[in-house]
């Protein structure tokens, strides 16, 4: 599987803080909920906005996608590739894990009223 780059996604540099990734989530989902964005792909943008914070957010889940992401989209290989071979399958079952969580997530959020979905947000500071 082919991981999406979710640093673009959230619109986000690679060395962004927890901080700005959870500042530039709240902005895009108050944007791209679909009760105030009519657009076409907005249902979309919303889930993968979901789905990309919930991988970046948490240290542990960011770390490993940055090692997925360097090794298949940067071919950047580490000095033990034997090793890494093993970790990397464990590594991408956790990030993809998160992955569905956070657009399962976005689903639900989706179906929300954007009053009620204003108020939830407003309570993640």
């Amino acid at each position: 599987m082919l991981l999406k780059d979710y640093y673009k996604i959230l619109k986000v540099n690679k060395n962004a803080s927890t901080l700005e990734i959870k500042k530039a989530f709240r902005i895009l989902a108050k944007q791209l909920h679909p009760d105030v964005n009519k657009s076409e792909n907005a249902h979309i943008e919303f889930l993968e906005i979901n789905e990309a914070y919930k991988v970046l957010n948490n240290p542990v889940k960011r770390i490993q996608y940055d090692k997925l992401y360097n090794y298949q989209i940067l071919k950047i290989t580490p000095k033990n590739q034997k090793r890494y071979n093993k970790r990397h399958s464990k590594w991408e079952r956790h990030v993809n894990k998160s992955a569905n969580k956070g657009e399962k997530k976005g689903r639900k959020y989706s179906k929300e009223n954007y009053t009620k979905f204003q108020k939830r947000v407003s309570k993640w500071d």
